[in-house]
């Protein structure tokens, strides 16, 4: 991808967080859970 502003920052940031979730989702539970006290709107 090519940040040149052909991309509205609405998409990148809705593709960023998709990804984020993705990666969260594929961790262990206690990893998880840790991870949503620090940072819980991820």
């Amino acid at each position: 991808m090519i940040l040149d502003g052909s991309i509205p920052d609405r998409e990148i940031n809705a593709m960023i967080s998709h990804s984020y979730n993705l990666v969260v989702a594929g961790l262990p539970k206690t990893l998880r859970e840790t991870i949503s006290k620090v940072w819980p709107s991820g």
